[in-house]
């Protein structure tokens, strides 16, 4: 529905620095102060859809926007078809209307009056229902109320709209579309008159827009407010406006908050809650409407792409998958619930809420259909993540079963879980988590194998040794996501990969609502949806293998992606705070040059997080003079005097420091060879109070430390010119 992304407005400087010590001033001066202040956090519940709204007519396969109010849903659907006749192509929107039984289900109820035309130009359509009035744009308004004997249409003035559509709402009565012309957006507003027939009863105007073919309107409406945002303002700037009181009587806004151009929106109101910049909450107190909080999940700093408003919950999409928020508590709204389908993501362009209810299309993998969501007004608590190093020396939380060898064993670089046995069957259950969406992820290097096509593995939500799912890397060169139901196994999906003993790999295997994923090394490689088992418990698992895990982690959340470069750069959110940073512009492979060997330089990126992993290729292109040079990426920064960083030094050292307070520790080193010129695939992580570092996925170091809890992330160094790619930040 939005033609624009919104990006966050940084500051790049670049300053020559002398030594580490005036790195560590300047980024105190140059510290960002638009993010949302960091917080603790943990993820909540995820749920998936209880109904699927499909096309009664399989001949529309798109789904164009939703609208839902208490019992009764609308979804706008479209077709095309080849006119052998006029040699185009016909294009047919219709809205249908489907509600819910009293079981629960939902049934279809009603195709309303299609709307067809030949395909030169396409037509966006949009629906909207409140009580016993829908409304349906495609170019014109088209209005149904419910009767008796259905939905009937009703008449609405010839011509209506002054401009072109791009939004709509219903409340109280009143239609609110939002049109463009080459003067002004417009909210239009509509209202029945005394013969029944719909007409526009009022404008409101924005300031003057461009007819450059970029400018688009939204409009919202509760009750006596009616909001419009016009991101594309002739001045180069945005607004978003509030009118007050009947249609009739708008002549200027009440109110007016601008933005840069190409901002505040999306929008949303109801009652004395408003979002604006689509994550902007706004609430009205004594007629004036006043910035309360941004609406954030942890894993983002830019805004939403869609928004909506009911009573006190807000819907609202962030990166293909939506976000629930209570906004009762003046004070701090908090995110209760993630939603998706089944799968994986949802990618709504178009959302609505009504109550406790949420309805969402996927534009790009399940056209042709809309979800229904039912959002508890009881979540269950989420447990606590588990995080098992095993430097204690023990590990107490594991129940070994029969067959298998359990150890914690000692190794050049940590303590690991080692199961030595190449007999038979192998597994180690952990205690107390027993969960219904469950993630384990842990460090593994298979030592040995015994036979053909052996393997080590995870397993979620094993009840019994007859019911589980599990991933198994296997020695004959394939990764297995596998399922075990009443003693019969049965392999949901597979992919080839390279097993070796002695090399290390970071697995992972999530079973978050139906949706079973597999990950190796940090990519998602296997997918499955199957609902045989809901609850169960978290495993280490192999057959005929000796292998050492470590780094167990086990959360009740799917893994998060906090930033992510890998296929291109998203300059805009970085700030440059030191060094002499370019992104070529039309480069083979999207990477991030720092080029000067002065002093110090850095970068970083981001949301305020607690727990996160950034991984990055690194390749030193040239070294200053003097004082050692060195690179390397920094976690958690909160300001110039503390983070935790890795540095990568020219005296073939690796080093994990603290900054707290200005003051550095060294928390762990090892030698290390270095070489101008080579890549250095490195990972820096900060998971609770664990600090690792990883170069491939081998640890090379770790450390235990509590000082800082929460911060950034991104690259710095000192006297090296340092080329970046790849960057990618995650959270468990």
């Amino acid at each position: 529905m939005y033609a624009e992304t919104w990006p966050i407005r940084v500051t790049r400087i670049a300053r020559r620095l002398t030594d580490e010590a005036v790195l560590t001033n300047l980024l105190s001066i140059f510290f960002i102060t638009f993010l949302a202040a960091p917080f603790a956090w943990a993820m909540p519940p995820v749920l998936e859809p209880t109904a699927t709204l499909r096309a009664p007519d399989p001949r529309f396969t798109e789904t164009e926007s939703v609208a839902i109010d208490g019992d009764y849903a609308v979804v706008g659907f479209a077709a095309e078809e080849w006119d052998m006749e006029e040699d185009e192509f016909l294009v047919t929107h219709v809205a249908v209307v489907y509600r819910r039984a009293s079981n629960g289900s939902w049934q279809h109820m009603q195709t309303l009056a299609p709307v067809s035309y030949l395909a030169e130009f396409r037509r966006p359509g949009y629906v909207a229902i409140r009580g016993n009035v829908i409304a349906h744009i495609v170019g014109e308004l088209y209005v149904f109320e419910r009767t008796a004997s259905g939905w009937q249409p009703s008449p609405v003035q010839p011509l209506a709209l002054g401009g072109a559509a791009f939004d709509l709402d219903i409340d109280s009565g009143t239609i609110v579309v939002a049109t463009l012309t080459c003067s002004n957006a417009q909210a239009e507003a509509f209202r029945k008159n005394a013969s029944g027939t719909w007409v526009r009863v009022g404008v409101a105007a924005s300031a003057p827009v461009s007819c450059d073919g970029g400018s688009y309107a939204l409009a919202a409406i509760s009750g006596n407010t009616t909001l419009l945002a016009a991101p594309r303002l002739n001045d180069g700037t945005a607004a978003t406006y509030f009118f007050n009181g009947a249609p009739a009587t708008w002549t200027a806004p009440a109110q007016t908050v601008s933005y840069p151009i190409g901002q505040g929106v999306p929008i949303a109101i109801a009652g004395s809650l408003a979002i604006l910049n689509g994550s902007e909450l706004y609430r009205r107190s004594a007629g004036i409407w006043s910035f309360s909080q941004r609406l954030e999940r942890e894993e983002f700093g830019v805004p939403a792409a869609e928004a909506k408003i009911s009573g006190t919950l807000a819907a609202l999409l962030f990166n293909r998958v939506i976000s629930v928020f209570d906004l009762s508590t003046s004070g701090a709204a908090t995110e209760i619930a993630r939603l998706t389908r089944p799968g994986g993501e949802i990618g709504a362009l178009t959302l609505d809420i009504s109550g406790r209810r949420v309805i969402a299309l996927d534009a790009f993998r399940d056209q042709g259909a809309a979800y229904v969501f039912e959002v508890p007004s009881t979540l269950p608590s989420q447990p606590s993540m588990i995080q098992d190093t095993f430097q204690s020396g023990n590990a107490s939380r594991w129940t070994p079963l029969a067959g298998g060898s359990w150890s914690v064993a000692t190794t050049p670089a940590s303590r690991v879980y080692r199961q030595s046995s190449l007999a038979a069957d192998a597994t180690s259950v952990l205690s107390n988590s027993d969960w219904t969406d469950q993630s384990i992820q842990a460090d593994i290097r298979p030592t040995a194998f015994s036979g053909n096509d052996r393997w080590f593995g995870l397993a979620v939500r094993r009840l019994d040794a007859a019911n589980y799912y599990y991933v198994t890397a296997r020695s004959s060169g394939v990764v297995q996501l596998k399922r075990m139901v009443n003693g019969v196994f049965q392999t949901l999906a597979s992919a080839n990969l390279p097993v070796t003993a002695g090399a290390d790999y970071r697995i992972r295997l999530e079973a978050i609502g139906t949706t079973i994923t597999a990950y190796v090394n940090g990519v998602a490689l296997l997918n499955a949806v199957d609902a045989s088992l809901s609850h169960g418990q978290a495993a280490l698992l192999m057959y005929k293998t000796a292998a050492d895990y470590d780094n167990v982690i086990v959360t009740p959340s799917p893994q998060a992606t906090l930033f992510s470069e890998s296929d291109f750069i998203r300059e805009a959110l970085w700030t440059r705070v030191a060094g002499q940073w370019s992104v070529p512009l039309f480069p083979a492979e999207p990477m991030h040059f720092q080029t000067s060997t002065a002093g110090g330089a850095s970068s970083f990126t981001g949301h305020s997080s607690t727990d996160q992993s950034i991984y990055a290729r690194l390749r030193q292109d040239a070294v200053g003079t003097g004082t050692q040079p060195w690179f390397g990426l920094f976690v958690r920064y909160r300001d110039a005097s503390n983070y935790y960083y890795v540095t990568v030094r020219n005296s073939n050292e690796i080093s994990l420091r603290r900054l707290v307070n200005g003051v550095t520790q060294v928390l762990d080193s090892a030698p290390f060879t270095v070489s101008t010129g080579t890549w250095y695939p490195l990972r820096l992580e900060a998971i609770r109070d664990q600090l690792r570092v990883y170069v491939g996925n081998r640890l090379v170091l770790e450390a235990t430390d509590s000082a800082i809890s929460e911060g950034r992330y991104g690259a710095v160094m000192y006297k090296s010119a340092t080329t970046y790619d790849d960057v990618v930040v995650t959270q468990p």
